[in-house]
């Protein structure tokens, strides 16, 4: 069940991050960039770094590897969401692969670090009720 959605920019662009609410009361998050989609959920796991400071695009970390790094601003939100968020706030991310569709999302806001774990999705896999 969708409840709000975050529009952010990252300069060339921007994404939106979709809040959702499966039967199961878990919180996901769907990110559509681009036309890639990404569904993922909040998890707690070990990785080998504590910092954004610390990354660097195509270095390994234990079984991943980074394959994207940036920085996000908040441009506009509507809805219900689990967070406090203001237009204007950013966060650093960086995206983690151990291969596959398999990707694990970190966010950095205030040295805090938020992790998420799922996977991209084929936008040619959706099918609807309309078809």
């Amino acid at each position: 069940m969708p409840l709000g959605k975050i529009r952010y920019s990252y300069g060339r662009g921007f994404w939106e991050e979709w809040f959702l609410k499966g039967e199961d009361s878990r919180e996901y998050w769907l990110s559509i960039d681009e036309g890639d989609f990404a569904l993922e959920k909040p998890m707690n796991i070990p990785l080998p770094f504590s910092s954004f400071d610390e990354l660097v695009v195509g270095k390994e970390y234990g079984k991943y590897i980074v394959t994207e790094l940036g920085t996000g601003e908040c441009v506009g939100f509507e809805g219900e969401l689990p967070k406090i968020v203001k237009i204007g706030d950013t966060h650093k991310y960086a995206h983690l692969s151990k291969g596959g569709a398999s990707l694990v999302t970190v966010e950095f806001v205030d040295n805090k670090k938020s992790t998420y774990v799922g996977e991209w999705i084929d936008p040619f896999s959706i099918s609807g009720v309309y078809e």
